[in-house]
């Protein structure tokens, strides 16, 4: 038999399992209404959070670009972003008004702010719990609308050289002839500029560089982020792929293989 205590307590499990659902639907039929009015305003080259784009679409655009270069004698300046805590310094302040200057309808904007208000947190370790703290920056952790609470600040993200985005992966390239001098200096500062001015942070200890070229002996020297020189590396694991300074395949099916063999060992 269930005692009376039990079944409180199965009726608070379920209306908070409701609740949680009911909230989660509302966030993706906000999403899809937010999506119908601005993706045609956003940038194009970004490919996260949004419908019919995938990792695969970000791929496909900059190892095309890549390759062709090659193809050519030119040589590619790439520069692999890394956000500090990137949903975490999401400013709600900034989000809002970039809501606004997108001309979307009151009602979205109105409901985003509820969304937003009042949000509070807490650490726990062990059995020991901080004090409650409002929320003025961050998303929700599993929130439905995170990603896109974060595709739509860096919108306004656009550097003077080639830029990819797939929400906070963000991938820029400087392709130069032989002879040139790449500017990818000016545009890393530029986008640090800003990055600034939105709230949000480049992560210099993530960020790496990586120069491809098939005739390129001696690179250009490495780009500097807060008089911090970027690290430069022959193999980068962009976006699930691993890219290597001569576009070869063979890092990334070595790593794949290494993956499959090890789960065919726990199979085993």
């Amino acid at each position: 038999m269930i005692n009376d205590g039990d079944m409180k307590e199965l009726a608070t499990s379920m209306n908070v399992f409701f609740q949680q659902v009911t909230a989660y639907l509302l966030e993706s039929f906000d999403e899809s209404w937010i999506l119908e009015r601005i993706t045609s305003k956003l940038d194009v080259h970004q490919y996260g959070a949004l419908k019919r784009r995938s990792t695969t679409h970000a791929l496909i655009d900059m190892t095309h670009d890549w390759l062709n270069a090659v193809d050519k004698g030119q040589s590619v300046h790439t520069v692999f972003i890394d956000f500090t805590k990137a949903f975490d310094r999401v400013d709600h302040n900034i989000l809002v008004a970039k809501m606004r200057a997108l001309d979307l309808p009151d009602v979205i904007t109105c409901w985003m702010c509820s969304f937003l208000r009042h949000r509070r947190q807490q650490v726990v370790i062990g059995d020991v719990m901080s004090d409650w703290v409002q929320m003025v920056a961050g998303m929700p952790q599993g929130s439905y609308l995170g990603p896109l609470t974060f595709v739509i600040p860096i919108d306004a993200l656009h550097p003077i050289c080639m830029t990819r985005k797939f929400i906070d992966d963000t991938t820029m390239t400087k392709i130069t002839n032989r002879s040139d001098i790449s500017c990818m200096q000016s545009s890393i500062d530029e986008l640090v500029h800003r990055t600034s001015e939105i709230g949000m942070q480049v992560n210099i200890k993530k960020t790496k560089e990586m120069f491809i070229s098939s005739t390129l002996k001696d690179p250009p020297p490495s780009v500097t982020l807060s008089g911090e020189t970027v690290e430069t590396v022959a193999i980068f694991n962009s976006l699930g792929v691993h890219v290597s300074n001569n576009l070869k395949w063979a890092q990334h099916i070595q790593a794949i293989s290494a993956k499959g063999a090890s789960r065919l060992y726990f199979l085993k």
